[in-house]
């Protein structure tokens, strides 16, 4: 959840601030984040779910991979292509999609940790422009900052969890 909730505090408009910050703050609200596809490489090539613009919408189809508690959370942050990649942008964006949506499908996913992850299918889901963090095909640097994020956050719960180990031992 913090992922994804420090992604809508520092990138998202107001009012998805004003929707979903307060929540997650009660413990209301719980969020994940989709980015790993069927390329697990954590580089804008690797994303393939595709966004395509109707209307006042946009229609994610596509696969993503090692989603953490998609089952139990209310909204997904999904990082999809929106435009091919070119010198002034590698055409991704970011959509914070609620998790009940018709057209998405997850499958647990057996780790050997024991972690609920899912595989999630997105067929044709369609979520309102107002739900896009940040500006279309301008997210990959907002994606970026979101894996920082979450390798930083990992790995505080890797130290955590080894001290623990260390004084069962």
């Amino acid at each position: 959840t913090v992922v994804p909730a420090l992604t809508v505090a520092i990138d998202g408009t107001e009012e998805q601030r004003r929707r979903v910050l307060p929540a997650v703050s009660r413990g209301d609200m719980v969020l994940t984040w989709a980015f790993q596809e069927q390329d697990t490489r954590l580089i804008p090539e690797a994303v393939q779910t595709q966004a395509v613009a109707d209307g006042d919408e946009y229609v994610i189809s596509g696969t993503k991979l090692f989603v953490d508690n998609f089952g139990v959370s209310e909204k997904c942050l999904v990082v999809c292509r929106t435009a091919p990649s070119s010198p002034m942008s590698e055409g991704i964006s970011l959509f914070l999609v609620d998790t009940g949506s018709p057209g998405i499908s997850h499958i647990p996913l057996v780790t050997m940790a024991k972690d609920k992850q899912s595989e999630v299918v997105f067929s044709d889901v369609r979520v309102p422009r107002a739900d896009l963090v940040g500006e279309p095909d301008e997210g990959w640097p907002i994606a970026e900052r979101m894996l920082e994020r979450g390798t930083v956050l990992l790995c505080a719960q890797m130290v955590g969890a080894a001290r623990k180990d260390a004084e069962m031992a």
